[in-house]
């Protein structure tokens, strides 16, 4: 398997990880200066802090919906990088939502994350907002 075909498995990897919520071994995928950069907030750098707000999303949705379920897909993006997609499947009180994003992550040369890009794709959020205010749950 070339580099890139690598990438693309360990990029895999790395997004079953987070479906599955296993966040000890998410942790193992991202290199130790790594910066998770994200629209509107400040960008987080290391793997403690990385997992740590994928651990603090993980437990709010927990708490806030009935229903919660992960999954992804993944494609190479066209600047180099390995473009995860997620989707979150969300219920409360019988109504489902399913929430869309986008990451980005770049490989270095030992195959660890170095950087990891959040790409909020337009609506989502506010189609989000609307139904969780429709059902009584408070974003942050």
């Amino acid at each position: 398997m070339d580099d890139r075909g690598h990438e693309i498995e360990l990029g895999r990897q790395f997004a079953a990880a987070l479906d599955a919520s296993d966040f000890d071994r998410v942790k193992a995928f991202i290199a130790v200066d790594c910066r998770y950069s994200r629209p509107g907030q400040e960008t987080l750098v290391g793997p403690a802090a990385i997992v740590a707000s994928y651990r603090e999303s993980d437990a709010r949705a927990r708490r806030d919906f009935d229903v919660l379920g992960y999954r992804s897909d993944l494609e190479p993006d066209p600047a180099g990088g390995i473009r995860l997609n997620f989707f979150d499947d969300l219920g409360c009180g019988g109504a489902t939502h399913t929430f869309r994003c986008a990451q980005i992550v770049y490989f270095d040369g030992t195959r660890m994350i170095k950087r990891i890009e959040l790409a909020e794709l337009p609506g989502e959020r506010e189609r989000l907002s609307e139904f969780c205010t429709s059902h009584g749950i408070h974003l942050h």
